[in-house]
């Protein structure tokens, strides 16, 4: 399973959040920042990633509480995909 690193301590807000998942999944530039389109594209074939995928988030515990909260609302679509969909991807805090 290729391991997407995403080191979050630096990010200030869920602009900077958006900037590294989206790169980490070489997703295209009109690519939505919103959790629908995250959804929309974990479980189609629109980004240059495709699964079997692990998005591996360090640094969590030292960004913002706004940036925190999104951690934990993009791991609940991961989960979701991964469970509902059956689409091989995965998302873990290290």
């Amino acid at each position: 399973m290729k391991k997407i690193p995403i080191d979050v301590s630096g990010c200030r807000n869920e602009g900077d959040f958006y900037d590294l998942q989206l790169s980490g999944l070489k997703a295209p530039g009109w690519h939505g920042r919103n959790l629908d389109a995250l959804w929309d594209s974990i479980t189609s074939d629109i980004n240059g990633v495709s699964p079997p995928f692990l998005v591996e988030v360090t640094g969590h515990r030292q960004a913002s509480e706004e940036v925190a909260l999104l951690v934990s609302r993009v791991r609940s679509v991961f989960e979701e995909a991964r469970e509902g969909r059956r689409v091989d991807v995965g998302f873990r805090l290290v």
